[in-house]
């Protein structure tokens, strides 16, 4: 069986890419993304060694088995930046083209970007194609690496020359895969090239890893999930939480709202989408932590009861640092709320007198939300208070 596996990256050094080559291996095509068309790329770039000829080198040095290789250059090769349309037109093509395997080694950390980029992704996954991306090298939620139909990946510093990867099933950073990586200086034309630990430099391990699990028969994500799990190396709870240690001790920085709510209530869930809508209307973009909707990043929303051990407040503390969310939209009910996040800590409390109580509490944050007929009169309340905090 061949695979057809694509890097979407950097420009390529495809004579030292063909030097290193073995296993019947063959480059399928090398493109480039230019105002949103895709042009066939003739540089070869011999003299230098590219972000991608690096990533690549990491692949081919822990792969086997018959496959194609193709490159998409959409970066810089400068900044090794790119925008969402060069993105979005690359999936595009390795959809068209039936790409089995994906190694992603730039991502967006903007909220704003999400719902087109999860629609692309979400077509290429049904298709049967395999994802691997490499999370933000600054600590924020990166898609596509943060969704769950993607393997998301970032490395680990190796000491005493480490080598493989921990599986991490319930992670709070939506990251599963944490890569050892180590440091190697590379000469090539009397030039030295380093590759140091990045999550970039990550990826490509990873991706070679599916790779040989896509050759040797497994044929879905949950396949995928379920190697990676067994070839994982023991998990620490305590080390792994260790890394995350900043974002508990921090306060949260952004305006919270809370919806008070049951989970069959269908009022507080239309409740919810109308605020995103709103806001983004005022060009701020938000996530909903909520104790009763599943997690789908692709409408903003995280499950606040997944990814033990981490207490529902620590998880609030880490989302507002560790996305670009304008807001946080907490859904739970009252006791949930006053026994894990306390309603002191949320800057405007929307609830239900039908379902709760809240007479007795004092000030302007206490909303009754059934009171209002007109959600603009509603909305423009709450922006306002929020502004003025």
């Amino acid at each position: 069986m061949s695979l057809k596996v694509a890097f979407i990256d950097s420009n390529i050094n495809i004579g030292y890419i063909s030097s290193i080559m073995n296993y019947g291996q063959t480059i399928g095509g090398i493109i480039a993304i230019k105002d949103n068309k895709v042009i066939s790329s003739s540089s070869l770039l011999e003299d230098t060694l590219t972000h991608a000829t690096l990533c690549t080198k990491i692949f081919l040095e822990n792969v086997s088995g018959y496959f194609e290789l193709f490159f998409i250059n959409i970066l810089d090769d400068h900044t090794l930046k790119t925008d969402t349309n060069s993105f979005l037109t690359a999936l595009s093509w390795c959809l068209e083209n039936k790409i089995d395997l994906i190694n992603l080694s730039i991502g967006t950390t903007s909220l704003v970007d999400v719902s087109h980029l999860s629609f692309k992704i979400n077509e290429l996954v049904e298709n049967g194609t395999v994802i691997v991306s490499a999370s933000s090298n600054n600590n924020k939620m990166t898609f596509p690496a943060s969704f769950d139909n993607v393997i998301g990946v970032k490395a680990l510093k190796s000491k005493l020359k480490q080598t493989g990867f921990i599986y991490v099933e319930k992670s709070i950073d939506r990251i599963e895969v944490n890569c050892y990586v180590k440091n190697e200086i590379i000469e090539y034309n009397d030039k030295f090239y380093n590759i140091y630990c990045s999550n970039s430099y990550a990826a490509p391990f990873i991706s070679a890893k599916i790779c040989d699990f896509l050759f040797n028969g497994c044929n879905s994500l949950e396949q995928i999930k379920d190697r990676l799990k067994t070839n994982s190396l023991p998990m620490d709870n305590k080390s792994i939480k260790k890394n995350y240690k900043k974002y508990f001790v921090q306060k949260v920085n952004v305006p919270i709202i809370a919806v008070i709510g049951e989970v069959d209530n269908g009022l507080t869930s239309l409740l919810i989408q109308k605020f995103f809508l709103k806001f983004v209307e005022r060009n701020y973009y938000g996530i909903c932590l909520s104790e009763h909707f599943k997690t789908d990043l692709s409408v903003g929303i995280l499950n606040i009861a997944e990814s033990d051990p981490y207490h529902p407040y620590e998880k609030l503390k880490f989302y507002s640092h560790y996305s670009d969310a304008s807001y946080i939209i907490i859904h739970a009910n009252k006791k949930f709320l006053c026994n894990n996040i306390k309603l002191k800590n949320i800057d405007v409390i929307l609830y239900d007198p039908a379902l709760y109580d809240l007479k007795h509490k004092r000030g302007s944050k206490y909303i009754a939300f059934p009171e209002y007929k007109d959600f603009d009169v509603l909305f423009t309340k709450i922006y306002n208070d929020l502004s003025s905090i």
